[in-house]
């Protein structure tokens, strides 16, 4: 932070899900690191049925209208409970660098349900092979985000998809790394909350190296066999050379 400039921080704290009865949210300390206000939570949910949430942190900045963007850390779609969890803003990229006021902040954590239902999943993906993603859900009011993640962590965008279409052409790039933690986001247009995930899968090879090689295989033999097709003298070995 620049030196003379001061914030006052309150914090507010929300859990909103569909049977808020079975989550407990809490926050333990806030501290400031530089520009980083870290925000430290823990996120208890039934043992017995498991879910994952959207959490969000909002500010009395702008009457808490819109979601924080410069977050990181456990934040966003999708997030389990458990406990020692933080949330990392960074108040000068947020707000500005003369910024300086009293500011409130709340976290929402809510159940998170996927917009749409994937009919078909797979494990494993080839490169430069097209897949064909179908699903069901209400039909969407603007394009779907395709994006290629890896370890929960953004790659590449994908082409996007057409208004109210409900299937998608999946071809991954040649060059994309092979193995494993690959999944792909689907979000319909700039929504934080109209999000679904494929299950992780595994990115292959188009073509097997166990199937490239079998080319040269079949070229080995086809000497041997050509070698054997001649008269039965041609095929007999010289006598030794005597001494």
């Amino acid at each position: 932070m620049q030196s003379g400039k001061t914030i006052q921080i309150c914090f507010i704290l929300i859990l909103v899900s569909q049977a808020a009865w079975s989550q407990t949210c809490s926050v333990g300390q806030m501290e400031l690191e530089g520009s980083n206000l870290v925000i430290y939570y823990d996120l208890m949910g039934k043992a017995a049925t498991p879910e994952t949430y959207l959490i969000q942190l909002f500010s009395s900045h702008d009457n808490y209208g819109h979601s924080l963007k410069h977050v990181r850390g456990d934040i966003g779609i999708p997030q389990s409970a458990g406990s020692g969890k933080r949330i990392i803003l960074n108040i000068l990229d947020e707000f500005g660098a003369n910024f300086e006021e009293k500011v409130n902040f709340k976290v929402k954590a809510s159940v998170y349900v996927p917009f749409i239902n994937l009919n078909k999943e797979y494990t494993k993906i080839r490169r430069d092979k097209a897949y064909e993603l179908t699903w069901t859900g209400p039909k969407t009011n603007e394009p779907l985000r395709f994006e290629l993640l890896n370890n929960d962590l953004k790659l590449i965008d994908l082409p996007s998809s057409a208004v109210s279409e409900s299937h998608y052409s999946l071809k991954l790039p040649r060059s994309l790394r092979l193995g494993d933690s690959y999944r792909i986001k689907i979000t319909e247009g700039d929504s934080e909350t109209k999000v679904a995930f494929t299950q992780v899968f595994s990115v292959l090879r188009k073509i097997p190296l166990s199937l490239k090689a079998i080319p040269l295989v079949v070229v080995g033999v086809a000497v041997i066999v050509t070698s054997g097709s001649g008269s039965s003298k041609s095929n007999q070995l010289p006598d030794p050379i005597k001494p």
